[in-house]
């Protein structure tokens, strides 16, 4: 048997060796979980920014020397990083990550009106998966010179009768919250006259007068398996949800 056929043999038998591992013919090199300091350990959908390709949501910072250091997450293409205070893709629990955005932070700290119009950023969608915001409410602004609202008790009206110093900070609105699950005819009104944003609320408290008393700084996503994800993803049998370079979903089988 000559040299070139024993050579020619072996990057044959390594081809069907590597196809073998995927039924796509993808290479997967992604690793089941990521070290990343004090954050822990944690997995898909979340990875980290050196195999970006490998979930939905990269971390930065986990290669730092430093186990102490702060970690970062950008949310949309070169968007302001947000510090992430915790990761959770582990048993049986929900997969979350929970950030802080100092703006929104420092909003709710002073005081000011403006956190009530204020536009949480949501994690970019996939074909693996989405994010959704958790432990939220539904914040309406509307404009003092309408006429009244009708709302039921499971409204919470803030307004000059319940605290005196909005007046000064929010001179022209009237603001509403809704839990998040409640719908009936008052909330289709809200919806039509009023601006509406979502905001995350603090999980153990009590929904009271003053919304700056249950508005939390830290903002928790929980991310959403899409159907093709859901079906593929199997940690014990080391399928993971993948795209290719044209950002087309796979299932990378191991």
């Amino acid at each position: 048997m000559s040299l070139v056929y024993v050579i020619l043999l072996i990057s044959c038998v390594m081809v069907v060796l590597l196809s073998a591992g995927n039924a796509n013919g993808h290479h997967d090199d992604c690793p089941d979980s990521f070290d990343c300091g004090t954050l822990g350990t944690f997995s898909f959908p979340f990875t980290t920014v050196e195999r970006h390709n490998c979930g939905v949501l990269a971390i930065q910072g986990c290669n730092d020397p430093n186990q102490t250091s702060v970690k970062y997450v950008q949310l949309n293409n070169k968007g302001k990083p947000f510090q992430v205070t915790h990761v959770s893709s582990h048993g049986r629990r929900p997969r979350s990550i929970s950030i802080i955005d100092m703006e929104f932070s420092k909003l709710l700290e002073n005081g000011s009106c403006a956190v009530f119009n204020y536009n949480i950023t949501v994690p970019p969608s996939s074909p693996m998966g989405y994010f959704d915001l958790q432990n939220n409410i539904s914040t309406f602004n509307c404009s003092r010179h309408q006429h009244k609202l009708n709302h039921t008790n499971d409204f919470i009206n803030y307004t000059n009768d319940f605290i005196n110093y909005t007046s000064t900070r929010c001179p022209s609105s009237v603001y509403y919250f809704a839990p998040p699950s409640y719908y009936d005819q008052s909330l289709r009104s809200l919806i039509s006259l009023c601006s509406m944003v979502k905001l995350p609320v603090r999980q153990d408290s009590q929904f009271i007068k003053n919304p700056f008393g249950f508005l939390n700084a830290e903002i928790t996503f929980e991310f959403q398996f899409s159907s093709e994800c859901h079906q593929c993803y199997n940690e014990e049998r080391g399928d993971h949800c993948r795209l290719d370079s044209n950002g087309t979903f796979y299932c990378a089988k191991r």
